[in-house]
């Protein structure tokens, strides 16, 4: 499984904000035309100071805001079902190809999370849909310790919901995810710059939204 599907370690290293998403520093090594493969980045970040859209940034700001809804419904997911709480992972074979920015593929795996919570004997449960850096969609899934865990393909206890919560928070797709500080470099800088392509070209109807988290079974 690939490590950005399901880390060590929940919380994030703590990186300065301008060190990956603030004053971009483009690198235009081994003669790479980014203009040429990236044009809507490149005039996103001429115009915007060098900064990329927020929905392929990762600060810690950002993940702030994004978690605050995640953490309602976990901690209302707490007060139904108490301790203690399992993290699950389930890989989506079936999903290769399909686009991340799609309602028809986030409303395609909330009912693959419907069917998982029904086998797994979970009355409710709290998901995130996301796409790994080698482009694996998958589902982190929180639900009951009390439940069947066959069907998942990883499992953990809970043991820090907040960091947790913070780890959910970040892009869903791992691209634009800030990396270790010792990871940062060419190759991970054109991660997120074909991450913010392909969220700047991504189809779209006046000014939606794609949500990729949700909960079920908490009314």
């Amino acid at each position: 499984m690939d490590k950005d599907i399901l880390p060590q370690a929940w919380d994030f290293e703590e990186v300065p904000d301008d060190a990956w998403n603030g004053q971009y520093e483009i690198v235009a090594d081994e003669g790479l035309c980014l203009a040429g493969n990236f044009p809507a980045t490149m005039e996103h970040l001429a115009t915007h100071a060098g900064h990329f859209p927020d929905g392929v940034k990762d600060t810690t700001r950002l993940r702030k805001r994004r978690s605050q809804p995640i953490l309602k419904n976990a901690q209302r997911l707490v007060g139904l079902v108490g301790d203690p709480l399992i993290f699950c992972t389930i890989l989506l074979h079936d999903f290769a190809g399909l686009p991340l920015y799609s309602k028809k593929t986030i409303n395609k795996a909330r009912r693959r999370v419907l069917k998982i919570i029904k086998e797994a004997g979970a009355g409710a449960a709290v998901w995130k849909l996301e796409r790994s850096r080698s482009g694996v969609l998958h589902l982190h899934i929180i639900m009951s310790g009390s439940v069947d865990v066959t069907g998942v393909d990883d499992w953990c206890e809970v043991t820090d919901l907040e960091g947790l919560v913070r780890y959910l928070a970040k892009p869903a797709d791992a691209r634009a995810c800030k990396p270790r500080r010792r990871d940062l470099g060419l190759d991970l800088k054109l991660d997120q710059m074909k991450a913010s392509e392909e969220y700047l070209n991504r189809k779209r109807r006046g000014g939606e939204r794609f949500t990729f988290h949700g909960a079920l079974g908490l009314t």
